[in-house]
């Protein structure tokens, strides 16, 4: 039943009377998942283990998140002037928004091997929040951000480094000046 007026327009061509693709498209979700675990502050108030977290993240003074899988079920959110590094991380936002801000130093880099291997940020079907990524220029983030209900937007810097991602979302925006 669909007719097209202005077939020329449209690049690539359509072909009418096709099978529609479905939303999400057929492809398996990881199993993240955190166990047991309660992420905790170590005693030096500035370095986080890794497991479950209840409140907003990160809590206020941790700079530094130690390899393994963040469970997170009131946000992700790094304000202006704030500093977080973790290699080998796995950030699983079960609830909430993700907010980076572009004042903040971040750098994050998802595992090299095992179950997470090359997965940074995952936000499961069930949480469509919103995702706005940004950083300072001494930023870098690697690893596969995976939010597949939600719009992410990316806002460039001049980072020399910056974003080395697969980036899967509902919608996907790039603005800012960096390349």
């Amino acid at each position: 039943g669909v007719s097209i007026q202005k077939p020329q327009l449209l690049s690539p061509g359509v072909t009418v009377g096709g099978t529609p693709n479905n939303y999400p498209p057929p492809f398996f979700m990881p199993n993240v998942d955190c166990g047991k675990n309660i992420a905790e502050i170590n005693a030096d108030g500035t370095t986080m283990s890794p497991g479950s977290w209840d409140e907003k993240f990160p809590p206020q003074g941790v700079t530094k998140l130690d390899p393994g899988v963040y469970c997170l079920k009131d946000g992700f959110e790094v304000n202006s002037n704030q500093t977080l590094e973790g290699k080998d991380v796995t950030i699983k936002v079960e609830k909430g928004e993700v907010k980076l801000d572009g004042n903040a130093t971040l750098i994050l880099d998802a595992p090299d091997k095992g179950e997470n291997k090359g997965l940074l940020l995952y936000l499961p079907m069930e949480n469509d929040s919103q995702v706005v990524l940004n950083g300072n220029a001494n930023s870098s983030f690697t690893g596969t951000i995976l939010a597949p209900a939600s719009e992410i937007v990316i806002n460039g810097n001049l980072s020399s480094t910056g974003f080395h991602c697969q980036i899967v979302g509902y919608r996907v925006e790039a603005a800012g000046s960096g390349k």
